[in-house]
């Protein structure tokens, strides 16, 4: 921990004690978003698997990881319940790295974590987090379902997770999942955040789709859907069409998709009998902090 204020450190504390879903709570009574926006504190922690990650307390996302030591911890639990040393994650809109961390020491040093990231801010970020981690490999550029150039909106300086593709001042490189990997790697698991351009990013994946059946999970809100000019019943369209089982991944377990705000998690036919292990582990470790390291 890297000269960090004295109320961050006892916020810090409490956060590593208490179970996640009442964590968040306290901490920020000791040590609120505001002051850390304003004090702009540059930090190494080291997070809950083990890895250690960079960051910000000007950034709203890495202050979450400086206060708790992960980010959003449901996600971290699917990856442990659904991935085991030497499998590959692909992480679409990795913004600073929050849950890239978490991912790669669920793979381990024998897996692979390929993390797409188009922002530059957010790239150099997710470098420095991930230095010392040689499986994860960062690609700097936005997942569609066409290659190209595109432009970008980029994201405000304290929220740096919510850039998206659209009438934006800045141009990024564009790639469709089926092109940009290795043909000799298999997806274990497709995390996406990409703000409503999943329906996109799903199109231009169908063959790693048919050809691996990874477990997806993936942002699901109506609103950022209109980005894309599609709805949550859509999205739900492109994963049925592949034979997924979609489960809103809620804060006590797996929950029917509904028209709330969530990241939705996908399982094809191989693997649903992970959905029963998957609601026991959040609902397990939703209370307990003992789960981290």
């Amino acid at each position: 921990m890297s000269h960090l204020p004295w109320s961050l450190q006892a916020a810090r504390a409490l956060g590593h004690v208490l179970p996640p879903v009442f964590a968040h709570l306290v901490t920020y009574l000791i040590y609120p978003q505001q002051r850390g926006l304003h004090n702009a504190r540059s930090f190494t922690v080291k997070s809950r698997t083990g890895s250690q990650f960079v960051g910000t307390t000007a950034d709203l996302h890495a202050l979450h990881v400086a206060l708790h030591g992960f980010g959003d911890w449901r996600l971290w639990v699917v990856a442990a319940a659904c991935c085991r040393p030497g499998d590959t994650i692909v992480e679409i809109g990795a913004n600073v790295g929050t849950e890239t961390v978490a991912f790669a020491d669920t793979v381990g040093p024998t897996g692979r974590v390929y993390a797409f990231e188009p922002y530059p801010p957010n790239v150099a970020s997710l470098r420095a987090t991930t230095a010392s981690l040689a499986q994860v490999t960062v690609l700097p550029c936005a997942v569609s379902g066409a290659a190209g150039r595109c432009s970008f909106v980029a994201p405000p300086s304290d929220q740096s997770g919510i850039g998206h593709l659209g009438n934006g001042d800045l141009m990024v490189d564009v790639v469709t999942l089926d092109g940009a990997l290795p043909d000799n790697i298999a997806i274990r698991m497709l995390a996406s955040d990409a703000e409503g351009y999943e329906p996109a990013i799903l199109r231009g994946a169908e063959q790693r789709i048919r050809r691996d059946r990874p477990i997806i999970v993936l942002e699901a809100s109506e609103m950022l859907l209109r980005r894309s000019n599609t709805t949550l019943a859509g999205l739900a369209g492109s994963l049925e069409q592949h034979g997924y089982r979609i489960y809103r991944i809620g804060r006590w377990g797996l929950e029917p998709p509904d028209g709330r705000p969530a990241n939705w998690l996908a399982l094809p036919p191989q693997d649903a009998a992970l959905a029963a292990s998957i609601h026991r582990a959040i609902q397990r470790q939703a209370l307990s902090p003992l789960w981290l390291h």
